[in-house]
């Protein structure tokens, strides 16, 4: 291949990965269908990033399959087909998918070995994730390789090393860290259970995770441990609410200098508003808020497949 085709690949390549971080598909797309004529590496990775991007995981792994026949010795092709088939579940296929990536050459065998254990804790092998956690070298993937070993600890019931690794995990802050804020709340989550697992009463469980939310934002995982706390029912009444709701501050609370409310917005599963509105009151007392006002309430869908309770809030707005 000569210097202006590769030039053309490496111009197309950055024009793909750019429409994608900004949220630019159609345009992403498009890309992706010259640089797959041009026989561009990352060729199907955006397109399927495009698929994976609205959880079309299918046309993602359909688009991964023919990348993996057509560049078959490109790592980065099947390590993508292996999450993607992990995202359906179908946990075989994806670890058939990575083995196939460690023995393309130039492989990142670390990064591809850390997937593993992340596949074999969704389903279930937890000893396999601790075997394949104890190979890594890499120290840029510690973070994510020690959230995976509270998980698989866990799972193996070595609950005293997992609770010890889960405690240093959440003191290990990082401002700004974007991935940490990711990781740090299935730390939480897994903190979470063993502690119930260990003796602890539902009240105090509830109450640290309360806490972890007030200081480190929203966080799924967190949320799915205080709904199997509060053990609500699922409902054929059910909805999804939309809530966006205003909370007055009393004078006395360290917040009122910087304005006297402030908004935010959950996503409820409720049989009613009334019920919906009582859940997120529940949060915001831990806010120690004077008052709770509906702004507004939008039904996003009907007969959701959750349980009732708080799925998702916003940061708060202050005015």
């Amino acid at each position: 291949m000569d210097d202006i085709a590769n030039k053309r690949i490496e111009k197309l390549t950055n024009q793909g990965l750019e429409h994608l971080e900004a949220g630019r598909y159609s345009e992403a797309i498009q890309v992706a269908m010259k640089l797959e004529e041009a026989k561009g590496p990352l060729a199907f990775y955006i397109a399927a990033e495009v698929y994976a991007s609205s959880k079309n995981f299918r046309d993602a792994v359909s688009t991964m399959r023919r990348g993996v026949l057509k560049r078959p010795t490109f790592w980065t092709n099947w390590f993508c087909l292996g999450i993607y088939l992990g995202q359906l579940n179908k946990y075989e296929e994806a670890l058939a998918a990575y083995e196939q990536a460690l023995l393309c050459p130039q492989a990142n065998a670390d990064m591809i070995r850390l997937n593993m254990a992340f596949l074999s804790i969704a389903s279930k092998a937890f000893q396999a994730a601790l075997d394949y956690l104890d190979c890594l070298e890499q120290p840029s993937l510690r973070p994510g390789a020690e959230q995976a070993r509270v998980a698989a600890l866990e799972g193996v019931g070595r609950l005293a090393e997992a609770e010890a690794l889960a405690e240093v995990l959440l003191k290990e802050r990082t401002e700004g860290d974007g991935e940490y804020q990711k990781r740090v709340g299935l730390v939480a989550a897994a903190l979470a259970r063993i502690r119930l697992q260990k003796g602890r009463s539902k009240e105090e469980v509830r109450s640290f995770l309360m806490q972890f939310l007030e200081e480190f934002g929203c966080s799924t995982p967190v949320l799915y441990e205080i709904v199997k706390l509060e053990e609500l029912r699922y409902s054929a009444e059910s909805k999804y609410y939309r809530l966006a709701i205003v909370a007055k501050l009393p004078m006395d609370h360290p917040w009122y200098r910087e304005a006297q409310a402030y908004g935010i917005v959950y996503d409820v599963v409720s049989d009613s508003e009334e019920r919906a509105l009582e859940m997120v009151k529940v949060f915001e007392s831990a806010a120690g808020v004077e008052s709770v006002d509906v702004a507004s309430c939008k039904i996003r869908g009907d007969m959701p497949e959750e349980p009732m309770g708080v799925f998702w809030f916003s940061e708060k707005f202050f005015g």
